[in-house]
């Protein structure tokens, strides 16, 4: 190798090695500046608002609010905890999990996740919680409600350890939730102190007996039949009671006529 050649390899190694401070330089200096930047704006997302859930875009700020006034804005990037405003809003009860960053724009997201109310279980004619698919009791927002099943009457498990009887309720209520013709049909589901089921639909005037919570498939398989092709033909408002216990068949009861 001539020396003329080892001149030109040492200097481009140092030209690179140069060039690889610079660059160092470069980010350095970009990490200073966003971090010493402040927040411009706040950026709300909470999934599938306005179909099952408990919170809005706007109770989240609120949230933010409360725990920071309106000083989020005005902190630069490096002080923000981002951890701690996760798990503040974590904290609240109808909060399944919740993710917190910064983009490149300076903007801070809070992105939420929430409890999607199954049904709404009644305690008394004023006192109500929900329940998620997971069974977990939450009262909800006095600000938005979900239109979702009632359950009314023999609830021990609210307050009691009863879990045979509320595994039995949540199969139901799943079952409900999954079927869009089910769900669409049934309004209430009331439970007796003996553990007998009645079911209000949303339309027509018959109380659904469901009796105990056994064999629940074909029961629901028989209910869904009888009003796709059965009701018409007798009257939607005809009926007084539509019994899904016999094995096989659904029995009816008629409205005695006033006389």
């Amino acid at each position: 190798m001539t020396l003329r050649r080892k001149i030109e390899l040492k200097w481009r190694g140092l030209l690179n090695i140069l060039g690889a401070f610079a660059l160092l330089g470069l980010l350095w200096a970009s990490v200073n500046k966003r971090s010493d930047a402040t927040i411009d704006a706040i950026v709300v997302t909470v999934d599938d608002y306005k179909e099952k859930s408990l919170l809005s875009p706007g109770d989240v700020k609120n949230i933010i609010i409360e725990n920071f006034d309106n000083t989020l804005l005005d902190r630069s990037i490096s002080r923000l905890d981002l951890e701690l405003i996760e798990a503040i809003m974590i904290e609240d009860e109808m909060v399944n999990k919740a993710q917190v960053y910064v983009d490149n724009k300076n903007h801070l997201h809070v992105e939420v996740w929430t409890k999607k109310p199954l049904f709404r279980a009644f305690t008394s004619p004023s006192e109500s919680v929900y329940v998620d698919d997971e069974g977990i009791l939450f009262t909800g927002s006095t600000r938005h409600s979900v239109r979702v099943p009632i359950v009314s009457g023999h609830l021990p498990w609210i307050t009691e350890d009863e879990a045979e009887d509320k595994e039995e309720l949540m199969t139901l209520m799943r079952s409900i939730d999954q079927d869009p013709m089910l769900l669409a049909l049934v309004e209430q589901v009331h439970i007796a102190p003996d553990g007998r089921y009645d079911l209000a639909p949303k339309i027509g005037s018959a109380i659904v007996q469901f009796g105990q919570p056994v064999d629940q498939i074909e029961k629901l398989e028989k209910l869904k039949y009888f009003y796709k092709h059965t009701i018409r033909r007798v009257g939607i408002n005809s009926l007084a009671t539509i019994n899904l216990d016999y094995y096989g068949q659904v029995v009816c009861t008629r409205i005695k006529d006033k006389t």
